[in-house]
């Protein structure tokens, strides 16, 4: 049985064709189900514990990023299978698991081919993607072997399921099914902004657990929502979690 969660946004009327062209093709497909629209009076953790109690087996994100984020905080929980139908912006998560956007999404998911990657931890919250730090002065205490403070202000990305640098030739894509988390170092741009940036590769550390410090709390994005804290721990879950991509994922 298959568990649609909508985002809020999609009430919107510029979403109402696409939806119901959507709703069309997994009828004709055969895997329509039940669907939750999600709203301030509506959670997904509640969404997704009253559709397990009533059988269902696969839950899919229907939204952008922000909507798959929501649904990987609380999917790792049950032994569901998650799948995404990639509306809105942005998407990067759903471009990297080879999901095309809107009713091409469907026929994906129709597919079904399901694979198991590992989830990260953050101070507790589940990630599928990444923990962004920008710049500044942090300090990575890698597994309790050693410490790694980057120099200048070069950000620091703890990916599982992301591509750092370019959108269309990424410097670094990291593989979710590897059981580490990769903790990539950008280099510190010049002091000057007018000169070009540094040409110097991201060092990349390979690591199951990682403790991120600083002597002031600092800001950082999980899976692009802000968190702040002057410690976290993070940390890799081995296939942890069943999830639907495409036959042009990124992995």
């Amino acid at each position: 049985m298959y568990q649609y969660i909508y985002d809020s946004f999609l009430g919107q009327r510029q979403y109402a064709k696409v939806l119901a062209e959507i709703e069309n093709r997994l009828t004709d497909l055969g895997i329509h189900g039940k669907v939750d629209r999600l709203s301030p009076l509506k959670s997904v953790a509640e969404a997704i514990d009253d559709g397990v109690r009533r059988g269902i087996k696969t839950v899919v994100a229907v939204g952008n990023d922000e909507t798959l984020k929501k649904v990987i905080e609380v999917a790792p929980n049950y032994k569901v299978t998650v799948g995404v139908i990639p509306l809105g912006s942005p998407n990067r998560m759903a471009r990297l698991l080879g999901i095309p956007d809107g009713s091409d999404a469907c026929e994906t998911l129709s597919a079904r081919r399901a694979v198991t990657v590992d989830v990260g931890r953050v101070n507790g919250q589940y990630f599928l993607s990444s923990v962004s730090i920008p710049g500044g002065r942090v300090t990575l205490d890698c597994e309790g072997k050693y410490r790694v403070t980057p120099v200048g202000a070069g950000a620091v990305h703890i990916c599982n399921l992301a591509a750092v640098g370019g959108r269309d030739l990424p410097t670094h894509i990291s593989d979710p099914c590897d059981g580490f988390l990769d903790a990539v170092i950008e280099p510190a741009e010049g002091r000057f902004p007018w000169r070009k940036k540094s040409n110097k590769a991201p060092t990349i550390l390979p690591l199951r657990r990682i403790s991120v410090t600083s002597h002031k709390p600092f800001s950082a994005l999980a899976d692009g929502r802000q968190i702040r804290n002057s410690i976290m721990h993070l940390e890799i879950l081995p296939l942890k979690l069943k999830i639907i991509a495409g036959k042009q994922r990124m992995f």
